[in-house]
């Protein structure tokens, strides 16, 4: 029932009345089927749950072993694909990608000097690239991207071709949303000192500068901001 509970969750398939991802502790589910910590150990031990994060609150997201227990198929075009979502998405990803198209809907969308009238999350670009949100004219142009970026092992290669994916839009504003600000510290670093091709973004901040106040303006990164941030100074939830 947990692990049911999780997954719908990470689906966003709650009424926010009900539970809601983006304010939410995953605590709230444990209450509502009724079960304590101690027993989400031998979930986690084999592999159905995942602890993702317990900042801004406590989340987990059900594995693929897990989703065979409770018998949820991943279905392109349906749970992942082209506006749908990411394969093997985490709960912390659509958390924070819920976050920024809640922000472009508000602050673009609402806005009716702006020239973007949808937002589209899980954009495919083409058959190997995808951004996690694009804001689009009239005419279907992309003119604002969005990468939620998750820090990993593989994070001095996967951020520079997330720039170079966003940059080679030609969009209006490129934004970055990160898990903390030491991540969007470990974004710029990145971008600073790349495994291969050029340097992206020679500007640097010193680690106490919280991303949301860079000033960086490239083809690639015109805004960082920490999700936490986000939510709560420009999401109106």
């Amino acid at each position: 029932m947990f692990l049911q509970a999780v997954y719908n969750a990470q689906q966003l398939r709650y009424d926010p009345l009900e539970y809601d991802l983006l304010s939410d502790s995953m605590l709230r589910l444990q209450e509502y089927v009724g079960v304590d910590s101690a027993d989400l150990e031998p979930l986690l031990d084999a592999d159905h749950l995942r602890h993702d994060t317990d900042h801004p609150h406590r989340l987990y997201t059900v594995t693929p072993t897990g989703r065979d227990v409770i018998g949820e198929s991943y279905r392109e075009g349906v749970d992942y694909g082209h506006g749908q979502g990411d394969l093997e998405e985490s709960s912390q990803h659509v958390f924070a990608v819920e976050v920024g198209r809640q922000y472009l809907e508000q602050r673009y969308v609402a806005d009716p000097t702006s020239p973007v009238v949808e937002v589209i999350p899980y954009y495919d670009l083409d058959g190997n690239r995808r951004l996690d949100i694009a804001g689009v004219d009239a005419a279907g142009a992309i003119r604002v991207a969005v990468e939620a970026e998750r820090i990993n092992h593989d994070v001095r290669r996967a951020v520079p071709e997330d720039f170079d994916k966003m940059a080679d839009c030609s969009v209006d504003e490129a934004i970055w949303i990160v898990m903390s600000r030491a991540a969007g510290h470990d974004v710029l670093a990145a971008l600073n000192d790349p495994p291969d091709g050029p340097v992206r973004v020679e500007k640097t901040y010193a680690e106490t500068t919280p991303p949301q106040q860079f000033r960086i303006d490239t083809p690639g990164l015109t805004a960082i901001y920490p999700v936490e941030w986000l939510r709560d100074n420009e999401v109106d939830l």
